[in-house]
């Protein structure tokens, strides 16, 4: 009876030491991987913290470009003049239209000295101004000064 009982603890003790092994290898195994997902994780970090810094650096980049771009622009227009209440005809010549124009303020303007014109939808149907891009700043705004007499 003792003996049975002997033998049913050695074999109680070896299914337990089988399944202490068991979960001793599975604990190992899942170490490893946490470690291993550890390390993956810490090098994300690093790679989301270089990239994090590459697309900060892009965006100032990007700004920069968008204030260039904005000053080109503007610096661009700076020989226009947008001519308003001018009435449209039919085969227009606008050149001939800003030469006369040029002539009743006084201020001479021949061809040489338009870059280019065009005119400009507005709200009001019907209505459309006039763009001109004088070749020279300089003219732009003696016309402008005359204009303003």
């Amino acid at each position: 009876d003792i003996r049975s009982d002997i033998r049913d603890m050695r074999t109680d003790f070896k299914g337990v030491k089988d399944g202490m092994d068991f979960i001793n290898l599975e604990f190992e195994d899942i170490k490893k991987k946490l470690e291993t997902v550890l390390k993956e994780n810490s090098e994300l970090k690093r790679e989301n913290g270089a990239l994090s810094r590459k697309c900060e650096e892009m965006e100032k980049r990007l700004s920069d470009c968008q204030d260039r771009l904005t000053e080109a622009e503007q610096y661009s227009r700076n020989v226009n003049l947008e001519i308003k209440g001018v009435l449209r005809n039919d085969n227009e010549d606008l050149t001939d239209v800003i030469a006369k124009l040029g002539e009743s303020i006084g201020e001479p303007i021949v061809r040489a000295d338009v870059a280019l014109c065009h005119r400009v939808p507005t709200r009001d149907s019907g209505k459309s101004n006039i763009i001109v891009q004088f070749v020279s700043r300089s003219k732009r705004d003696a016309v402008l000064v005359k204009a303003r007499k």
